[in-house]
């Protein structure tokens, strides 16, 4: 008996409806469609991931199957390794084309997708995988040319599916296909990642309105704040544009967030063009970051510049689980890290600290902190992740060895420590001026005994350690040699300084 025929979807980190090749390829080939997401066994057991990415994944599926209800689609989720679950469906369905996003994930999705790959060779399966933006598979050659490359993908119309078309031809599959699945497995992941339906949280949420309101709200006001509070921890909160979930899940593409951005500007006085302007240049530089993933993925393993692997670092737990709990007894480090861990967002600038105390001040690799923070940043996203952290660390070469004084961002950033005294309720009834000085001065002759500790090292000594051995590796000729090799494949074009 000949099997039916279908047309897969398989949505990964694009989990919106609008701007979406898959959906439209699928819908104009006319043909049964069956819509799903896989929650990968193989995946959720990596060291990135925690419950508030997967949370957040299927509180966006829950706003796709209520959006898609209208249009008498749906988008199926099943508990399965996806070279199983396409072994499956063949058994069942002639499989004509597999149609999905092209992920740039870690070193597992991407063994992940070369299995697939092969299965879809050897039984005759078209997968086509759709870009997310002007991001070049596997690119090794030079970066000459990528702005205005990336500029012209911005400027391209949306790919609308045609949803009508799908309603009256009843094209999508709405009853799960069956799978023989192992319950032992799908225990023990709903025990590990919990889920309740309106559950409350203080966790941005996922989903098709949750990211319009946030794309809506900043460009009607909250960019107006943004160059001024782009590095404050607390301000940042709410002027800066909050999108980096939605973008790193797919909720909103970066395509329609341009050019969201830029009708919005096209109409603002030469101020609010400003802001914007500076704004876009984060969505570039966003696109960028994973280019240079995408051309080395080895970066997740490896120090980007391989002189750095004779940096000698000796671990030390004590630190690494201070630095991880909010204990280390600098204020604004602790704060950051407790915010974090509460909400899942913290702005640039403190995850920059973060990284950078991390590594030169504890001395700590910065392997043994990179996939604690994954887990914790709710817009986890490997191309951006691992650069920006090796970046922070200063093993790349290419940058500013970053030593953040924790003393100076107060002042900085937090000179009323508002949001210290947010996060550290322990020093809420600390002076302002006590709380700027903590561990270098005495406590007031007034303060009472309070339960936070004093700093876990010396700022002072650890500074000239850090400083002193990073500026000998970034002169010495081994950093030099590996970086004119970086610098040709990634360096864009500095000539054109605008993304606009």
């Amino acid at each position: 008996m000949a099997r039916p025929k279908l047309v897969l979807i398989w949505l990964k980190r694009d989990l919106r409806i609008s701007d979406h090749p898959a959906f439209t390829a699928a819908i104009q080939t006319k043909l049964p469609i069956y819509a799903f997401y896989l929650f990968e066994p193989d995946l959720l057991i990596q060291p990135d991931v925690d419950l508030r990415h997967v949370r957040f994944i299927k509180e966006s599926l829950m706003s796709i199957n209520q959006y898609l209800l209208s249009f008498r689609a749906i988008v199926h989720t099943h508990t399965c390794n996806a070279i199983d679950f396409f072994h499956q469906i063949n058994e069942r369905y002639e499989i004509q084309n597999l149609f999905s996003h092209q992920e740039t994930g870690n070193s597992e999705s991407y063994k992940r997708d070369r299995k697939v790959s092969a299965f879809c060779k050897d039984n005759g399966i078209i997968w086509k995988e759709f870009k997310p933006s002007y991001i070049m598979r596997g690119l090794k050659s030079g970066r000459m040319g990528w702005k205005d490359k990336w500029k012209s993908w911005m400027q391209e119309a949306t790919s609308e599916p045609e949803w009508n078309l799908a309603k009256e031809r009843n094209l999508f599959l709405r009853s799960a296909i069956p799978l023989n699945l192992n319950p032992e497995v799908k225990l023990v992941l709903n025990n590990k990642f919990p889920f309740k339906k309106n559950q409350l949280h203080n966790f941005q949420i996922g989903g098709l309105e949750e990211s319009e309101n946030t794309v809506a709200s900043f460009l009607g006001s909250r960019y107006k704040k943004y160059s001024g509070c782009i590095s404050k921890p607390e301000e940042s909160r709410t002027h800066c544009s909050r999108l980096s979930p939605y973008l790193a899940f797919g909720a909103i593409s970066a395509k329609q967030v341009y050019q969201r951005t830029y009708s919005t500007r096209t109409n603002l006085s030469y101020s609010g063009k400003k802001q914007l302007d500076r704004f876009l240049s984060r969505l570039a530089w966003r696109d960028h970051m994973i280019q240079k993933f995408e051309s080395e993925c080895r970066i997740e393993f490896e120090n980007f510049n391989l002189a750095y692997d004779t940096v000698h670092h000796l671990r030390k737990e004590n630190f690494i689980q201070a630095w991880q709990e909010g204990r280390t007894g600098y204020p604004l480090i602790d704060a950051s890290m407790r915010c974090l861990l509460s909400t899942g967002y913290l702005n640039f600038r403190m995850r920059a600290m973060l990284v950078s105390f991390l590594t030169m001040i504890l001395w700590q690799d910065w392997r043994w902190g990179v996939h604690f923070l994954a887990r914790q940043f709710l817009d986890y996203e490997p191309g951006i992740h691992y650069f920006q952290f090796q970046m922070q660390a200063s093993t790349v070469g290419n940058h500013q060895i970053r030593i953040y004084n924790p003393y100076k961002q107060i002042m900085d950033n937090d000179p009323n420590c508002y949001f210290i005294k947010q996060w550290i309720p322990e020093l809420r009834k600390t002076s302002i001026p006590d709380i700027h000085t903590w561990g270098i001065e005495s406590p007031g002759l007034f303060s009472t005994k309070i339960d936070y500790p004093q700093p876990i090292v010396d700022f002072k000594t650890s500074y000239n350690h850090a400083r002193d051995i990073m500026f000998t590796y970034q002169s010495s000729p081994e950093v030099q040699k590996n970086l004119n090799k970086i610098r040709k494949m990634h360096i864009v074009d500095r000539r054109k300084q605008s993304f606009r």
